[in-house]
């Protein structure tokens, strides 16, 4: 799945080096979200930018201040029928070095283009989750809004800006803690497993630790060829790679 999108998504750096660090950790950013949805792609995303770290957005004089202007880590933009996203290399890498901090810009907004897919970026995951689940999901998203903007939730207080930014910053916990999150908002992780068609807390028992895509890229590396099917799979899991995550992916 990390082949095919770096295969299919143009990466290009912005004063700075796309090395195979960074295409390693933006392709598991972007399959870490979809990994429960066999062939899913992202067919208006035209092109990743990297830039080395975090940037001011540029408002005008006139323009009154938004919630989500002032410095930024990552990005999705429109232009036409086509999306570029924007993500800071330092904080991509960042969001892979401590995987229990419950912050990964790059998963971030990737989790914006899931929220998209139905059509509207809105904070409900309509493409994966049941129509007769939406009404839970909307009851659950605004408690939990509710409960972050006062100040008493463990969520990244981020997630308060609208629904659109707490889907995606609930997915970072999702993917980082879900135990966590299980423990302490039951009802949001069984409707983001449902929504996600993803268990990450059983993935990681059965692995024994995070999946760290940079464990990935060293073995491809000490390997020095490419990796085939029939080579042990890069996640640790002593299966082939064919009988492993290319079958999850196929």
């Amino acid at each position: 799945a990390m082949q095919l999108f770096l295969a299919r998504t143009r990466l290009t750096g912005i004063q700075t080096e796309v090395d195979d660090l960074t295409r390693v950790l933006t392709a598991a950013a972007a399959v870490i979200p979809v990994f429960g949805f066999p062939g899913w792609e992202y067919p208006t995303l035209h092109e990743v930018l990297i830039v080395p770290d975090a940037w001011q957005l540029e408002t005008r004089p006139d323009q009154e201040v938004q919630s989500l202007q002032g410095t930024l880590l990552g990005s999705v933009q429109r232009f036409q029928t086509s999306q570029y996203m924007r993500l800071s290399r330092a904080a991509l890498v960042q969001g892979f070095t401590d995987p229990e901090d419950r912050r990964n810009v790059g998963v971030h907004e990737f989790a914006h283009l899931v929220d998209e897919a139905d059509g509207e970026i809105d904070g409900v995951p309509g493409a994966g989750l049941p129509p007769a689940l939406r009404p839970a999901w909307a009851a659950v998203m605004q408690r939990e809004l509710t409960a972050i903007r006062a100040g008493h939730s463990d969520i990244d207080p981020y997630a308060g800006t609208n629904e659109a930014e707490f889907f995606a910053v609930v997915n970072e916990y999702f993917f980082e803690r879900p135990e966590k999150l299980k423990e302490h908002h039951p009802e949001l992780h069984d409707l983001l497993s449902q929504a996600l068609h993803q268990h990450p807390e059983q993935t990681l028992t059965a692995h024994g630790n995070h999946l760290d895509p940079r464990q990935w890229l060293r073995q491809l590396r000490a390997k020095k060829k490419v990796l085939g099917r029939n080579s042990p799979c890069p996640c640790g899991s002593g299966k082939k790679y064919k009988e492993c995550h290319l079958a999850q992916a196929a």
